[in-house]
C-alpha cells in the first residue's frame, strides 16, 4: 500500500498580497471561534492557501506558534479538498491555547460550511 504524499508544497501557497486581497474582496467568509476562513473556487487556478495572524493574537512567537497549527491542520485535511479552491485562513486570539483535536475539528468544519471538504 502507497503512503499518501501528505507535504504542503510552495506551489500550493498563497504569496502575493494581491492574491489574499482577491480572496478577502471576491470569496466567501465563515468564521468559526478561534479561526476565519476565506474562501474563492471561481476563477482560481490550482488549490491554495494563506495563513494569517495579526497582531491582536499575539507577539511574533505566539504568531508564528498560530500560523503553524492552522497550517498542520490544513495539511492534514488538504488532500480532500477540491483541487480548484483559494483559502485563507485568519487566527484570531487564544488559538493557541485551544486543544489540537478542537482545532483541527475547527478547521474541517469551516471547510465543510465552505462546501470544500465533504467528508
Amino acid at each position: 500500500m502507497e503512503k499518501q504524499d501528505e507535504r504542503f508544497p510552495s506551489r500550493e501557497r498563497l504569496r502575493r498580497k494581491a492574491d489574499f486581497k482577491r480572496v478577502y474582496e471576491q470569496g466567501s467568509v465563515f468564521q468559526g471561534r478561534h479561526v476565519v476562513l476565506f474562501c474563492l473556487t471561481a476563477g482560481v487556478d490550482g488549490r491554495k492557501a494563506g495563513f494569517v495572524a495579526s497582531r491582536k493574537v499575539g507577539g511574533a512567537v505566539v504568531r508564528n506558534r498560530a500560523r503553524r497549527r492552522i497550517r498542520e491542520a490544513y495539511r492534514k485535511l488538504r488532500t480532500s479538498l477540491p483541487e480548484e479552491a483559494h483559502a485563507v485562513f485568519v487566527a484570531r486570539a487564544g488559538v493557541t491555547d485551544v486543544d489540537w483535536e478542537e482545532l483541527l475539528a475547527e478547521v474541517a468544519d469551516l471547510l465543510k460550511k465552505a462546501g470544500l471538504l465533504t467528508a
